[in-house]
């Protein structure tokens, strides 16, 4: 009897976890968190590109653009559905997966000084519904 409350509360437990991983610079977890960190380190528009590199780090993608440079940096969170857990219903009723995703792009001109930035977020099911 002493056995099935355990391996009971195993699968009780079990059905609460879910599976997320996530990749990225935590202070992009949020939006908010990221503005505050721009604003709190005058990484806004007066900064210079080395400024931002110093504290961002390299980021996840740059190009060219006419004006300069454009650099991206985001942080992205997937998660597994805890109904998946749990047999049959979790299949029937649940998402796949959900994700966030933070962008923060910065827009350099030709001397490396920061012209714009922005803070772009998402998120939803995934893979999405068509």
């Amino acid at each position: 009897m002493k056995n099935i409350k355990y391996v009971f509360t195993l699968l009780i437990c079990l059905s609460f976890t879910a599976c997320a991983a996530s990749r990225g610079s935590s202070y992009l977890s949020s939006a908010a968190k990221a503005q505050k960190q721009i604003a709190a380190r005058n990484l806004g528009r007066q900064a210079t590109k080395d400024a931002v590199e110093s504290y961002w780090g390299a980021p996840a993608f740059a190009s060219q653009t006419p004006q300069g440079t454009r650099a991206e940096y985001e942080y992205v969170k997937v998660s597994e559905s805890p109904l998946k857990v749990i047999p049959i219903l979790g299949f029937a009723f649940s998402d796949n997966y959900s994700y966030k995703r933070n962008l923060l792009v910065y827009d350099y001109d030709t001397s490396d000084n920061v012209i714009d930035y922005a803070i772009i977020s998402d998120g939803g099911a995934y893979p999405p519904k068509i």
